[in-house]
């Protein structure tokens, strides 16, 4: 047998040596006793630890119209931040912090492994780093990329809609004054959005569910952004280099076909072939 990269018995297995749940998760599924869940473990951690594959890692697919973001114009604290210093108890995104920039954990190893023993969304460890830099905690660039890598990202026309709902509503997202929701779904311009959101949430559908949220998560995700200053260009796929070169190559592929019919002539002399 072999144990795939994205294999989800490969991500059992590993993650087993370290939660309890998954161990127990193991053992009752495949029924095998302590001593050979030992071995098959080592196996496992061994082969882990040579290739280190990535867990659980949802990639955006490839998008020739996606958003991308441009770490170099900076980022930083959000002045409007509120102070947690009288706080008793330290907010859940400073233990996130705390285990993904002193710790190396990575988003996934830090939402499946929580103190309580329930893993928790990776969105929501990726909203606790990025509420991490908005109190004014150290980020570099390359712990950001590393943050958001494995994040599905709006397309640049989702991305689009965010922007207009907010312009349309009149909210100042990286100001002080709280807002609603709910004045931004009346605003979105997106219908299957819109029409999701409209209906009560015990009466959603599957569909529903899933576009309202992976839309609170966009909301959240531009929140977040615009509130530490991080920069967002949008690619054009009409101008994109990439996509100019390849109709044109395959323009070029459709001209050699016809000279295949119509065969060697002059250009004049082929547009003239054509019309006939």
């Amino acid at each position: 047998m072999v144990i795939g990269k994205d294999a989800t018995l490969y991500n059992i297995l590993y993650q087993a040596n370290r939660t309890i749940v998954e161990r127990k998760l193991l053992t009752s599924v495949l029924t095998l006793n302590d001593e050979v869940t030992d071995k098959l473990l080592t196996i496992v951690q061994t082969w882990s630890e040579k290739y280190r594959p990535e867990l659980h890692v949802a990639k955006p697919q490839s998008d020739d119209n996606a958003i991308e973001i441009d770490y170099e114009r900076g980022f930083g604290a959000w002045p409007h931040a509120p102070d947690l210093t009288a706080r008793k108890k330290p907010p859940s995104w400073t233990i996130s912090y705390e285990r993904f920039v002193q710790g190396g954990k990575s988003v996934s190893e830090i939402a499946l492994d929580q103190a309580s023993g329930k893993p928790i969304l990776d969105s929501t460890v990726v909203n606790h780093l990025l509420q991490a830099i908005e109190h004014g905690k150290v980020m570099t660039v390359a712990n950001l990329k590393r943050v958001l890598e494995g994040t599905k990202l709006p397309g640049s026309a989702d991305w689009t809609c965010l922007k207009s709902m907010f312009e349309d509503s009149s909210v100042d997202v990286a100001g002080s004054v709280a807002f609603k929701r709910e004045a931004l779904w009346q605003a979105c311009n997106n219908r299957e959005v819109a029409e999701a959101f409209a209906v009560p949430f015990s009466e959603r559908n599957d569909d529903e569910k899933a576009t309202t949220k992976q839309w609170n998560f966009n909301i959240g995700l531009y929140e977040k952004f615009c509130k530490i200053g991080l920069h967002v260009n949008i690619k054009d796929k009409s101008t994109s280099t990439s996509t100019k070169r390849k109709r044109e190559v395959k323009e070029d592929e459709e001209k050699e076909e016809e000279k295949d019919i119509w065969g060697d002539l002059p250009d004049d002399a082929f547009a003239d072939c054509k019309k006939n």
